[in-house]
């Protein structure tokens, strides 16, 4: 027993504003995610900290062969059970996939207003690595959401064309 030295060593954790309890002992690797070593010497084992905690909690069969281990908040170094949640692959990789659009998307829209609305597609396909007919898309989506926008608030909508302004009422309605 003398030759076995410990290879872990304690957990330390703070909760965020979110909920989230993330541990200030270990370094996040470069995929997001900890690593944690438990055991002794040639038992020892490295596995990521987050379905470590979700087997705890949950219990030790609790994640079937092929599941994965979700964060509902998205934050991939986050151990607090109640962020964590079972998920088959084929559905993880959805709901990982549709959150990170949903982000890009809003970071794309967040350029396009940064630079007075003027920017083309290819323009915002570029910066944002997608194919021109999708930033198109992105830019047909929201310069409708706008105009939407106006008719619903009784906002100008429409081009100026000499004295002439189109305005919308609050139902929507032409005036």
């Amino acid at each position: 027993m003398a030759n076995y030295k410990p290879k872990s060593r304690a957990l330390f954790i703070v909760t965020t504003e979110t909920g989230c309890m993330v541990p200030i002992s270990h370094k996040v690797n470069t995929t997001g995610y900890i690593t944690k070593r438990w055991g002794w010497g040639k038992d020892c084992i490295a596995e990521q900290l987050h379905r470590f905690i979700y087997r705890a909690h949950h219990g030790e069969h609790s994640l079937p062969k092929g599941w994965e281990v979700d964060h509902i908040c998205r934050n991939r170094a986050c151990c607090n059970p109640r962020h964590l949640r079972a998920l088959s692959k084929t559905d993880h990789a959805r709901s990982s996939n549709i959150t990170r659009h949903e982000t890009m998307i809003e970071q794309a829209r967040c350029y396009w207003l940064a630079h007075s609305k003027s920017i083309t597609g290819q323009a915002l396909a570029d910066a944002f690595d997608v194919g021109k007919s999708t930033a198109s898309r992105w830019l047909q989506a929201w310069k409708s959401e706008e105009a939407e926008d106006a008719k619903r608030w009784g906002l100008f909508a429409g081009t100026l064309s000499g004295d002439t302004v189109t305005r919308y009422d609050a139902r929507g309605d032409r005036q």
